[in-house]
């Protein structure tokens, strides 16, 4: 069970530790998991999706590839 939330910036994370998504304010429960950076996992990579729904792996904006954000991903963001 991981816990999932947004930063100040509106981008999702994921934590295994339930006090660091409570120190967030709103945060759900999901079955997705956590990359080693905080971002969940989909399809077997870590995905950044940022707050306007754009979607990257192996990187963030400046340095990651975009990618059709996946449907779980805004499903869970819509949730928090």
């Amino acid at each position: 069970m991981a816990y999932a939330f947004k930063d100040e910036s509106g981008i999702l994370h994921l934590t295994d530790d339930r006090q660091v998504a409570e120190r967030q304010g709103c945060f759900v429960e999901t079955e997705l998991k956590p990359d080693v950076s905080g971002y969940p996992i989909v399809d077997g990579k870590g995905v950044i999706l940022y707050a306007d729904g754009r979607a990257f792996i192996d990187g963030n904006k400046a340095k990651g590839t975009e990618i059709a954000a996946p449907q779980v991903l805004i499903d869970l963001a819509a949730q928090i």
